[in-house]
């Protein structure tokens, strides 16, 4: 698979999802998925265990989280536990590309000296205050000397970077708009 087809995987994932659409701003839409990128990770692995339920235990009676949809599936057997395993095997593919992706965009600026502010905000749900104090003690400061208004600055400026690589038809749409 070459990064286009990636690209187009992920930003057609997104829009189902309703992350991204033409109405929506796309410094808001990185926000939104960065947030989002912890839960789009535990549901691999919430889905890599059903898949092990449906291995050892088969489809349980009355299950409401696992719905089969035969008529959208291009494959042909009578069992439908292979079904279901095939179906959500194809939505783990599906969320892992999209957070690989993720991660590539981000690897891109690893080396920016805020970058932190991305991790503690989206990931770790830190506020502007928590990461200042991070902000100083990475630096040995024994005073606060890192402004809350130095965080939201620099988180801006990286979400207005990463947006441009992250989701860039939204980001192109917003500037013909």
């Amino acid at each position: 698979m070459n990064e286009k087809e990636i690209v187009s995987i992920v930003l057609d994932e997104l829009t189902r999802r309703g992350f991204i659409s033409n109405h929506d701003i796309s410094f808001k839409n990185t926000e939104a998925l960065l947030y989002s990128y912890n839960t789009l990770k535990k549901n691999v692995e919430i889905r890599k265990q059903q898949i092990k339920d449906l291995e050892t235990e088969g489809i349980p009676g009355r299950s409401t989280s696992i719905i089969l949809n035969h008529p959208k599936t291009n494959y042909r057997t009578d069992d439908p536990v292979e079904n279901a395993i095939r179906d959500i095997d194809k939505y783990i593919k599906s969320v892992q590309t999209t957070i690989d992706y993720i991660d590539f965009v981000l690897s891109k600026f690893k080396d920016d000296p805020y970058f932190d502010i991305i991790r503690l905000k989206y990931f770790e749900g830190k506020k502007n205050e928590e990461i200042a104090e991070y902000f100083d003690r990475k630096m040995n400061k024994k005073e606060k000397i890192t402004a809350t208004s130095t965080i939201t600055k620099n988180k801006n400026r990286l979400i207005k970077e990463i947006r441009i690589l992250l989701i860039p038809n939204v980001y192109v749409r917003s500037l013909m708009s």
